[in-house]
């Protein structure tokens, strides 16, 4: 089990420190191993939190089609929350460019659809 708090707070440090420096490359894989770790923690609300944290990173980078695979993975896990009122919001309130005309704005339409509509064949 371990010490899950110091190790978020480690993490959270890490993060800090990259920022001030500016150093968003390592600072992308800080977050994705840090997602990984609370998702592994069923810290979704803190993974959450980090994904947005992740998506400015990869924005300032102007990596869009990973800033749009970062939204859909939003969706999954709010729909995996069974939060269904904030994963649309994701649909329908982000304004990044090209995302409502990404392939992952359609398959996370899609999988809300299939969510509210109880359709275990379309999910």
């Amino acid at each position: 089990q371990g010490d899950v708090d110091g190790a978020k707070s480690a993490y959270e440090e890490t993060i800090n420190v990259f920022e001030q420096e500016e150093k968003d490359y390592e600072l992308g894989d800080v977050y994705k191993t840090y997602i990984g770790f609370l998702i592994r923690r069923e810290a979704l609300e803190d993974a959450l939190k980090a994904m947005d944290g992740h998506i400015s990173v990869l924005q300032r980078q102007k990596s869009l089609p990973f800033v749009h695979k970062e939204l859909l993975s939003k969706i999954v896990l709010l729909v995996k929350m069974e939060d269904c009122v904030r994963a649309e919001e994701i649909l329908t309130s982000t304004n990044v460019d090209g995302w409502i005309m990404s392939r992952e704005y359609q398959v996370g339409t899609e999988l809300l659809e299939a969510t509210k509509n109880y359709d275990a064949e379309a999910l």
